[in-house]
């Protein structure tokens, strides 16, 4: 059995509005195993691809009631739940063609200022605030705000330059509402990957 492999560690924000809750804790998956010529070949097909968002899931599910620092758990699960499936997924066929709203989304992105859409989406569409969504959590561009106990709420920023001086997106939503997002999001692309695996 080979040895887990890290990813995905996020780094503490140092901002004074931010807690300090991203201890060292980190999502854990295994390498891909050997084939006879004894080296390591990368799994790249569907069904791994979809395995790997449903175990994130289990992990997600299974886990969260035995630790303290469920949130961080929740931040380094969203690789499997909601980056994985967009990077390794760009057909036009699996995206999710809602709107956001609180009844289904559980977030309101009408309140978003300002809100740049992503080209061929809407500014309010699902993929559109997935992708400002993605971008803030990949360049740590996320701020964390609550007391000293307890995270929550989260600041989803994003920027359209690398110098961050151009923002395309802003939005404070509650830690509840976007793990409920980020789950529904992860579990609507599976059965859009089962149902049109062929694309």
């Amino acid at each position: 059995m080979g040895v887990e492999h890290c990813l995905f560690p996020f780094r503490p924000s140092r901002a004074s509005n931010k807690i300090n809750e991203f201890a060292p804790h980190f999502l854990f998956i295994k390498p891909s195993p050997r084939s006879r010529d004894g080296k390591f070949h990368k799994m790249s097909n569907y069904k791994h691809q979809i395995n790997f968002v449903t175990r994130t899931l289990t992990i997600l599910n299974d886990l969260e009631p035995k630790t303290k620092f469920e949130k961080t758990l929740f931040l380094n699960c969203c690789l499997g739940l909601l980056v994985a499936p967009q990077q390794w997924d760009q057909c036009i066929e699996h995206d999710i063609s809602e709107e956001m709203n609180v009844d289904t989304w559980f977030i309101d992105t009408h309140a978003a200022r300002p809100n740049v859409y992503k080209k061929g989406k809407d500014e309010y569409s699902v993929e559109n605030f997935a992708y400002h969504l993605r971008n803030s959590l990949c360049h740590h561009l996320f701020s964390v705000l609550g007391d000293s106990e307890q995270i929550r709420y989260i600041e989803i920023v994003d920027y359209t330059d690398s110098n961050h001086s151009d923002c395309s997106f802003r939005l404070k939503v509650s830690f509840d509402a976007l793990k409920q997002f980020v789950v529904k999001y992860a579990t609507t692309k599976v059965k859009l990957f089962k149902n049109n695996p062929a694309v």
